[in-house]
């Protein structure tokens, strides 16, 4: 991503989950109504040839393109943003004082979810052009929700602790942790300063609900293309680096200092929020952990 442009691949990830709105409403994953509104016109021209307002033709095209040959990627990311919803959800029943999205995107939860949210401070924390982009777009539907924070950070320069501090983080508060679609386009050390960023800065029984990609051990033609696909990634800048298989997960996120809640691999994310045909990425699983006591 250039230091001046937008994230590319959170717009993309916007528009995945935009799709869903196509879809009957008794088999929807995820109603987020607002992801239209920060799509570029290219996006909304493609959304609009995907739903009534294209013609049959162009319907069947663009489903097709977005179905069979992404492999599900679209499914996974309407899914994987629903399982983070619920997990959200879940900890404000039993009570939190912040919400921290790390990498942000054109993510509406702070809209969305305004009324669960009441009383918890949401520190939306991206790269400044997307955060900036997302900023004008909010402010210019005069759309109202949570207690937002906007923190602008260089996720390669800047002490990221330090400026999340610096903007009202408050250190040792009751915190759940957001950090979905970042994981795999990281090395290990960069992995685990953010494990150590969060574990540091929560309360113990604080939670982080991310997801995680695996190299699939298929011995077919198919299996090798799912081993292979995430080299095409260089073309756009963001390389997937890290890999671990979903049974690996507890004992990583132990050492790390953290008790494992939930792992939640393809099938069985498919198992809890598929209603319809659609397909649900292979290589890609979501997990909820927490911030283990002294």
């Amino acid at each position: 991503m250039k230091a001046d442009r937008p994230s590319q691949t959170a717009l993309a990830v916007c528009f995945m989950r935009a799709t869903d709105q196509l879809v009957p409403a008794d088999r929807r994953v995820l109603d987020d109504h607002l992801a239209r509104s920060f799509l570029t016109p290219p996006y909304r021209a493609l959304l609009r040839a995907m739903g009534a307002g294209g013609s049959q033709r162009l319907r069947r095209a663009s489903m097709q393109l977005l179905g069979p040959s992404l492999g599900g990627l679209t499914g996974f990311a309407i899914i994987r943003h629903r399982y983070i919803d619920d997990a959200l959800l879940a900890a404000c029943d039993e009570g939190i004082d912040q919400l921290v999205i790390l990498g942000a995107g054109y993510d509406s939860r702070a809209l969305r979810l305004a009324d669960r949210l009441a009383g918890v401070r949401v520190f939306e924390v991206d790269h400044p052009a997307t955060g900036g982009r997302k900023r004008a777009i909010v402010e210019g539907h005069g759309w109202n929700g949570a207690d937002v924070t906007r923190v602008a950070v260089d996720f390669e320069r800047d002490d990221v602790r330090s400026v999340l501090i610096g903007a009202g983080l408050t250190p040792g508060a009751r915190t759940f942790w957001i950090w979905e679609g970042v994981s795999m386009y990281l090395q290990r050390p960069a992995l685990r300063a953010t494990f150590e960023l969060i574990r540091t800065t929560s309360a113990p029984g604080s939670r982080l609900a991310m997801d995680f990609w695996f190299l699939v051990d298929e011995a077919s033609w198919r299996g090798t293309w799912w081993r292979t696909a995430p080299s095409l990634l260089h073309v756009l800048g963001e390389p997937v680096t890290f890999s671990m298989h979903p049974e690996d997960v507890p004992a990583f996120l132990a050492s790390a200092g953290f008790d494992t809640v939930d792992v939640a691999p393809p099938d069985e994310l498919a198992r809890r929020y598929v209603r319809d045909d659609r397909r649900v990425y292979p290589c890609a699983y979501t997990v909820t952990a927490a911030v283990r006591g002294s």
